[in-house]
C-alpha cells in the first residue's frame, strides 16, 4: 500500500504540517472547475517529466472543448505540435468509477477524426481565461514554435496517427480506478499515452490564493490503442479500432517520447532504430531497462 505524507512548511525555527485543501463538497469553491482553471493557468502542476519527457513545454489551448460526445476539460499543446488532453474529475464522484474512462476515450477518439482545420474551429469557439486569439497558432506567442505550415502538419500527422497524451486528473487516489486502467493496459496496444494524475493541493501561508501543489501519477499506460471501451459495474470490455500497421519496432513499451527518439533515430539510418531496439531487448532480459529523457 502507497502513501504520501504532510508536506512540512519549515521558516527559520518554527515548522508545521501544510494543511491539505479538500476538493468537492457543498459549497467549497474547490471543485472541479477549480481544478479545471488551475490546470489551464498552470499546466506546470502536470508531471509530464514522469509521463511523456519530449513534451513537458505545455500551452494551455483552451476549456470546455465542445466535441460531439461532450466537451472536454483541458487541451494544451506543445510548440512542436504534441496534444495533450486532460479530463478532471474528483475521484470521491461515484460515477467516476463508471465512466470517466471511456469518456476520456471518446474525447481521444474524436479527436482522432479531425484534421487541423476542424480542431481549430472547434478550439475558436471554446472557453479561454484571456483574449479569445484570432487562430490556434496565436496561442503561442513568442515560444520556440514551428514555422506555422510546419505547426499544422505537424498538428495533423499526430490527430491522423492518434499520437496523444490523455490524462485523467483527480484530487486523490481511488484503488478500484488504478485496477481499471490495469485491465485496460492487459486489452490493448498501442497508440496514445494514458495516465491518472492526482493533485494534493494545501494551502500556504495566510494568503488564500498561495498553494502547495504535489501531483503523481496513480497509474500509466505507455501507448494504448484507439478503441471503443465500454465499462459498466461488472465488466470492463474493449474493442480495437483498425489502424495503419507500425513498424515494427514496438514489441515492448513505447511511449510518445521514444517514437519521438526512435524516428530521430530513423533519420540518420533506416536501420537504426531496428538495431537499437534489438539491442534494447537484449539488455531488458538481464534486468536493464532503457528510459527516454529529452
Amino acid at each position: 500500500m502507497k502513501a504520501n505524507g504532510i508536506p512540512v512548511a519549515i521558516k527559520g525555527d518554527a515548522s508545521g504540517p501544510l494543511k491539505r485543501i479538500q476538493i468537492g463538497g457543498t459549497d467549497s469553491p474547490f471543485d472541479e472547475d477549480w481544478l479545471q482553471n488551475l490546470l489551464h493557468r498552470h499546466p506546470c502542476c502536470l508531471p509530464m517529466d514522469q509521463i511523456e519527457p519530449a513534451l513537458q513545454e505545455l500551452v494551455p489551448v483552451c476549456m470546455e472543448l465542445a466535441l460531439p460526445c461532450g466537451f472536454l476539460d483541458n487541451v494544451f499543446m506543445t510548440p512542436d505540435g504534441d496534444i495533450v488532453i486532460a479530463e478532471v474529475k474528483l475521484w470521491r464522484n461515484p460515477e467516476m468509477r463508471r465512466t470517466v474512462i471511456a469518456q476520456a476515450l471518446d474525447y481521444a477518439t474524436a479527436l482522432f477524426s479531425m484534421d487541423y482545420e476542424a480542431l481549430e474551429k472547434a478550439v475558436l469557439k471554446s472557453k479561454f481565461c484571456g483574449e479569445k486569439p484570432e487562430k490556434l497558432y496565436d496561442l503561442f506567442g513568442d515560444a520556440d514554435v514551428l514555422a506555422e505550415p510546419n505547426f499544422v502538419d505537424a498538428v495533423n500527422i499526430n490527430l491522423k496517427n492518434g499520437r496523444i497524451v490523455v490524462l485523467v486528473v483527480g484530487d486523490g487516489t481511488n484503488t478500484n480506478l488504478e485496477n481499471l486502467v490495469e485491465g485496460l493496459q492487459l486489452h490493448a496496444g498501442f497508440h496514445f499515452t494514458f495516465a491518472l494524475v492526482t493533485l494534493a493541493v494545501f494551502g500556504v501561508g495566510q494568503n488564500d490564493n498561495d498553494y502547495l501543489i504535489v501531483p503523481s501519477i496513480l497509474a500509466k499506460t505507455f501507448i494504448v490503442e484507439r478503441g471503443i471501451v465500454r465499462i459498466d459495474d461488472q465488466r470492463t470490455e474493449i474493442r480495437t479500432v483498425k489502424a495503419p500497421p507500425m513498424s515494427s519496432l514496438p514489441s515492448a513499451r513505447i511511449s510518445i517520447t521514444s517514437e519521438q527518439f526512435f524516428n530521430a533515430m530513423r533519420e540518420r539510418h533506416p536501420e537504426l532504430p531496428n538495431r537499437l531496439k534489438t539491442f534494447m531487448d537484449q539488455l531488458e532480459t538481464i534486468g536493464v531497462y532503457s528510459e527516454f529523457k529529452v
